[in-house]
């Protein structure tokens, strides 16, 4: 057994590493063979523990909930052997919440599971693992492709094998690990990391055995070239300095077998000096970036460190470079200011279907937030991947260019209405430049425009701001209910109820339509003297229906202030329908019928907000009505109406009246 260049060794009982950290670090640990191989025994014994039917994960389950209970009627303090506490940080808001609403570390275990790789750190996947007693297989499944993408090969064999692991076993992990390094574009090294891991792990001689010959069988792989393998491994790993590794490593070796090179490579960063540098970047030649997992495979190392910026620039500087979304993973975490050639590097390997996921371009938009120019680029071309994290801190930044923000409205309008409810809930005190412009974008969107409405000054520059918008009917309406509760009750107020009619019927269309039919007929000089009964005509069972609906929308929307405020909207309604900015019809007959409809759907609502005591309800339509400054036969009608609800046995006396003061 030997420690291996490209493998980590992670102490399971002392897991608390960046995710670089669980690869190799051979250099700094030395290997306890006893206890490794009393680890991989014991947790693979868990994992392995009979665990394959629902019942007994019930069972589980229903044990883990009688502890807990167990534990609290005993007032036992968990905190005084909990360890200390996990740094979650490096987690989005979102899934920071969504941990805190599990109600134990299983159910954090499987809500990491569920989340792309890229945005859960392996010490905190570790953490919950270790935290739970057996894991069911579906969910170790989702575990070890979980490990596979993050290269953590030494924890994939341990979480893996045991000395029960079979054949069938042995051929079921190679399966999954040939289908996951496929899906994951790393298949020409990663099986190589795998199988030194494997090397590394496994106690039993046997299991090696069947893991090197099935990986030969599955892979096509010349007999005997894993042993080689592993007797090259070992030759780099003990070179002392680099003359030694020269040694062991013939240049026609290096030459005709790239991944004998890549894994050279990577122990001659351990053991360059500051001249060797320049020698040290020449090594890496376009065969090996044309590699996809080549550069997370020297990354990962510690010892290149010191000359890291020099290896990052060189791989992301080529275009011809393969890299995979784990690739750009370790290069954006160990190297965030080269933004730009990352950028460009991504591009291309996007057009070679090597990077596939949304989160790796998420996060490179993510960290090149605070270079406006550079977030622009990165925001047109990656605009239906990023996530609604970072779209919360990208919408202030583009709410003078707005155009992006309207194309993702367009195109993912769930999640930009996600972004907009996260942007409301982080900044409760916008500035209604801010407000004003997302409104503007989110037209279509009521519930939206609602909630931005609310968080409106109430100034009546703002409503004229509104005004310039170009609102469907509904959404006037919510601006009419800003105006209304703010007590904005002016001309422009009732502009707003002119664009709203205009909204509900096309004017310009109905008039066309009435005058092909009425060319068809003589008797037509009643309707072109009367444009309402023209376009009342012309329209659908549906326009009218839409009209009435909105006159009922908006007589709701007049009812929810006070009689003061009622009668103050319906009087200088009444008077604006009298001026020449009232333009949706100019007949009396149509302002009537729009008037009296809306003044009628008032008394109602206002009778129905005060259902349960019906006489204060009477008496609030009454004072409405002592406040009107014209003549309403229709708000007297309502009253009466609403009196005889109250009282019917006074409609006689009210008939009475009426046939002793009215003369036909």
């Amino acid at each position: 057994m030997f420690p291996h260049p490209c493998i980590g060794i992670v102490r399971f009982s002392t897991i608390k590493k960046s995710p670089l950290d669980f690869q190799s670090n051979c250099e700094k640990v030395e290997l306890d063979e006893e206890k490794i191989s009393n680890q991989s025994t014991l947790l693979a014994t868990d994992v392995k523990q009979d665990v394959n039917s629902g019942l007994s994960g019930m069972l589980i389950r229903f044990i883990q909930k009688e502890s807990k209970i167990l534990r609290e009627s005993m007032n036992i303090d968990e905190s005084l052997d909990s360890g200390p506490d996990i740094d979650r940080s490096t987690l989005s808001p979102s899934i920071r919440a969504q941990l805190d609403a599990q109600v134990d570390d299983y159910q954090r275990f499987l809500l990491l599971l569920t989340h792309h790789p890229i945005n859960v750190p392996p010490h905190l996947m570790l953490h919950y693992f270790l935290a739970i007693p057996a894991i069911l297989p579906q969910e170790r499944t989702e575990l070890l492709k979980y490990l596979i993408f993050h290269n953590l090969w030494y924890d994939f064999w341990l979480v893996a094998v045991s000395d029960g692991t079979t054949m069938s076993d042995v051929e079921e992990l190679l399966d999954l690990v040939h289908e996951s390094l496929i899906s994951n574009n790393n298949l020409k090294l990663g099986i190589w990391q795998a199988l030194a891991a494997a090397h590394l792990v496994t106690s039993s001689l046997g299991l090696l055995n069947a893991i090197s010959e099935n990986a030969e069988y599955r892979l096509e792989l010349p007999k005997g070239s894993v042993e080689n393998f592993y007797n090259y491994l070992f030759s780099i790993q003990t070179a002392p300095n680099i003359d030694a590794l020269r040694q062991v490593s013939p240049e026609e070796t290096l030459r005709t077998n790239l991944v004998h090179r890549a894994f050279y490579v990577r122990r001659q960063a351990g053991l360059i000096s500051s001249d060797d540098i320049p020698s040290f970047l020449h090594t890496i030649d376009k065969e090996l970036t044309k590699i996809p997992g080549f550069a997370s495979l020297i990354l990962s190392s510690d010892a290149l460190l010191r000359v890291l910026l020099e290896t990052v620039t060189l791989l992301v500087a080529d275009r011809k470079s393969h890299l995979n979304d784990f690739d750009y993973f370790c290069i954006l975490k160990t190297s965030p200011p080269l933004l730009y050639p990352v950028y460009l590097s991504m591009c291309k390997n996007i057009r070679r279907r090597l990077v596939k996921s949304d989160q790796i371009m998420s996060l490179l938009v993510d960290m090149a937030i605070t270079d406006v120019s550079l977030v622009e680029t990165l925001v047109m071309k990656f605009h239906l991947a990023i996530s609604v994290e970072t779209w919360i801190q990208l919408i202030p930044i583009f709410i003078s260019n707005n155009q992006v923000l309207r194309k993702l409205r367009k195109t993912q309008p769930s999640k930009f209405n996600k972004a907009i409810d996260g942007l409301l809930a982080e900044n409760p005190d916008l500035p209604d430049l801010t407000l004003l412009t997302l409104i503007d974008i989110c037209n279509g969107h009521p519930q939206i425009i609602r909630k931005l409405l609310q968080r409106l000054s109430p100034d009546t520059n703002n409503l004229e701001f509104l005004l310039k918008i170009d609102f469907s009917a509904y959404n006037l309406l919510e601006v009419m209910r800003f105006a209304f509760r703010h007590r904005i009750v002016n001309i422009n107020t009732f502009k707003l109820v002119d664009r709203m009619l205009h909204q509900t019927w096309d004017v310009d269309a109905l008039n066309r339509q009435a005058s092909v039919a009425h060319s068809e007929q003589k008797h037509t000089s009643t309707l072109r003297n009367d444009d309402f009964r023209m376009y009342y005509r012309a329209s659908s069972e549906k326009d009218k229906q839409a009209l009435l609906f909105n006159l009922q929308a908006l007589a709701q929307t007049i009812s929810l202030g006070s009689p003061e405020d009622t009668a103050s909207i319906l009087n200088g309604l009444r008077k604006f329908m009298d001026l020449e900015s009232f333009t949706f019809v100019k007949s009396a007959t149509g302002k009537n019928y729009i008037f009296d409809r809306l003044v009628a759907r008032t008394m109602h609502f206002i009778y129905k907000n005060h259902s349960h005591m019906a006489k204060q309800g009477v008496m609030a339509i009454r004072e409405v009505l002592s406040k009107l400054n014209f003549d309403s036969t229709i708000t007297q009608a309502s009253l009466f109406e609403h009196i005889v609800y109250d009282d019917p046995e006074i409609c006689i006396d009210i008939l009475k009246t009426i046939g002793r003061t009215r003369h036909f």
